[in-house]
């Protein structure tokens, strides 16, 4: 049984105020072509459909555009909620949708669904089990909450509540954070927060008995403790932590034994993601010889330079964050000299202080309003 596994796709994300529509409808177009060219039996989505619990209607229609492209073609979908989604809101009518295909797991109450595939070997097992917390397991099952503290712990009950059928093929979807033997996966910069104790972490031995485990969570797509462990990795680049990942479809074989192997096809993003450092003179001088329609993350070397964000935009249409070196700098010390503030200006001060406050530049929008207040501040100085 051949399976395609995705995940962390993240309908309706903004990279630096971008809204990533179209890399992410490039992306889904890609992996409908491969689903089909593959023959799989099946698509397992393993969460984080949505990148807010609130998508836009701009997302939810890209959603649907993407499952119905499966249901058109036959191909079953399973899909679970991540903790980025509602996971009320992406189950929404699962039952009318599941008579077309489109399985979607609903919120977590003390029961993982499972469905059941054929083929010439018999049947394989679909788990879905949505992302959960320790209060959700402990609200399922409170004859047991004592011994639920970590996620770990909830995931451990929620697959011991669950008994499989000895003798045939079991595949889980699952959106958590997995670890082997506590060794820390590969994650990047949106990726890294510290845990509480490691308190979210989930051994991967607690999956031992399943053939396979299509894991979400994390965007670049790796093995966990073994083979048959996976996360997919999300299908888009959502942050320049992310620019050396190599985005790719996951196609999982089962044989009849039960023995898995798996394979990646790449996927081609619409538009490449790249950082450099320069002078604002270089960069108008055209010493980038890479693509200029690239999502950018641009470091200035000047010092200052006018009107410099707009002046790197014409450069770069696609620039998604511009830094300055000695910003940067002047944030990893914390230090701000008092002869560097008497030579800047109040919006200059401002977008300094808000660059290290928040690790990004003011937005088109909010630069046009600070100038309107801090003009009248400058004629008083």
């Amino acid at each position: 049984m051949k399976f395609l596994h995705v995940a962390d796709l993240h309908i309706g994300k903004r990279v630096h105020e971008r809204l990533m529509l179209d890399e992410q409808e490039h992306a889904f177009d890609q992996l409908i072509s491969i689903a089909e060219e593959e023959a799989v039996d099946a698509v397992l989505v393993a969460g984080d459909v949505f990148d807010r619990a609130n998508p836009i209607p701009k997302a939810l229609e890209l959603s649907e555009r993407f499952f119905a492209a499966f249901v058109r073609r036959r191909i079953p979908v399973f899909v679970i909620s991540g903790n980025h989604d509602n996971a009320q809101q992406v189950a929404y009518c699962s039952t009318i949708t599941a008579a077309a295909g489109l399985h979607v797991a609903r919120p977590y109450h003390g029961e993982i669904e499972a469905f059941t595939l054929e083929d010439a070997a018999g049947p394989v097992q679909v788990h879905l089990l949505p992302f959960v917390r320790p209060i959700d397991v402990r609200a399922a099952f409170p004859q047991r909450a004592e011994e639920i503290k970590t996620h770990h712990d909830a995931v451990r009950v929620a697959l011991e509540e669950h008994p499989l059928e000895l003798g045939i093929r079991h595949v889980l979807v699952a959106h958590q954070f997995v670890t082997a033997a506590g060794v820390d996966p590969e994650r990047c910069e949106s990726e890294t927060k510290a845990s509480l104790g490691g308190l979210d972490n989930v051994d991967a031995s607690l999956f031992d008995a399943f053939n396979y485990v299509a894991l979400g969570h994390l965007h670049g797509p790796q093995r966990i403790g073994r083979d048959e462990v996976r996360y997919a990795g999300s299908p888009v680049k959502y942050s320049f932590s992310e620019i050396n990942q190599k985005k790719a479809a996951v196609i999982v074989e089962l044989d009849g034994q039960g023995a898995v192997t798996h394979r990646q096809i790449p996927l081609t993003p619409l538009r490449q993601m790249r950082e450099i450092t320069l002078s604002l003179e270089d960069i108008e001088a055209g010493a980038d010889t890479g693509d200029h329609g690239d999502y950018m993350h641009v470091t200035l070397t000047d010092r200052s330079a006018f009107d410099a964000f707009n002046r790197v935009k014409a450069v770069y249409p696609n620039l998604l964050l511009l830094s300055w070196a000695e910003a940067e700098t002047a944030a990893s010390t914390g230090i701000m000299t008092l002869s560097d503030m008497k030579t800047k200006t109040c919006f200059e001060l401002f977008s300094d202080f808000f660059l290290q406050q928040s690790g990004e530049e003011l937005t088109d929008e909010q630069r046009a309003l600070v100038q309107d207040i801090t003009r009248d501040q400058e004629g008083v100085q």
